[in-house]
């Protein structure tokens, strides 16, 4: 038996978690409600007004306090990867390894890649020209169920290094650990209000997507929905990050 997403009369969204290759139950989760979204975006934007002109060294020392928790927990990790996903350790061990490596990488050029680009001003010669990297402000990660860990790691800490403040919807097939990631980066940091995450099935996302409060999204799934997406956030010209196949 695999996870299943029961809608209540009451309206309420009910995920009961299993290991895919034991059929063991693991735990049931009620699915966040549209108002807890708006709450957690309102929260977001909130903290989104200083985080986002924050210094980069600040941003990139959080990230390494959670990567050094990530790594201090990390048989715990393997274990939640593999009771959710069905998988075999040496492949989460992959997934978790190349997590730690962009985290590493992606602190390490951070300072440099979002500096100053000074440019040529051309026939104007008293005038002086630069690219200046600026955050959107919330920035809404959609994750699919195959790399729980990877897939909700990498973009995350991308985007709390270019100054975003960032809501993660995990599959609802593999929202264990996405909460676990978030437990630890919460107690890693103690910036919680820096970091959200929502647990749910399509509606979740479509909010988010849809959200006046989110400026900007990065799916990760099926090339029919990404096609969904696209033509929503088109609609105000959201930008919008999409890795598809399938």
């Amino acid at each position: 038996m695999s996870t299943t997403v029961e809608v209540q009369p009451s309206g309420k969204t009910l995920i009961k978690c299993f290991n895919p290759a034991t059929g063991e139950p693991l735990r049931e989760l009620e699915g966040h409600s549209s108002k807890a979204v708006d709450q957690a975006l309102e929260r977001l934007c909130s903290a989104a007004a200083s985080y986002n002109y924050s210094p980069v060294k600040e941003r990139v020392k959080l990230v390494r306090q959670f990567r050094k928790a990530l790594v201090a927990n990390l048989d715990d990790i393997i274990e939640s990867i593999c009771s959710e996903t069905g998988k075999k350790r040496p492949e989460a061990l992959l997934e978790v390894f190349a997590a730690f490596e962009v985290m590493r990488y992606q602190a390490n050029i951070a300072s440099r890649t979002l500096r100053h680009r000074y440019r040529s001003s051309g026939i104007l010669i008293h005038k002086r020209g630069y690219v200046a990297y600026r955050p959107h402000g919330v920035a809404a990660i959609i994750s699919p169920w195959n790399y729980p860990f990877v897939l909700v790691v990498s973009p995350l800490v991308e985007a709390l290094l270019a100054g975003n403040t960032v809501v993660v919807k995990p599959s609802e097939f593999t929202s264990l650990t996405g909460l676990y990631i978030k437990q630890i980066f919460d107690e890693a940091t103690g910036r919680p209000e820096l970091f959200e995450l929502l647990v749910g099935a399509a509606d979740v996302g479509q909010q988010l997507v849809t959200s006046p409060l989110t400026d900007v999204v990065c799916f990760t799934g099926s090339t029919w929905v990404g096609q969904i997406i696209a033509q929503a956030c088109a609609k105000t010209l959201k930008p919008l990050i999409l890795e598809l196949g399938g």
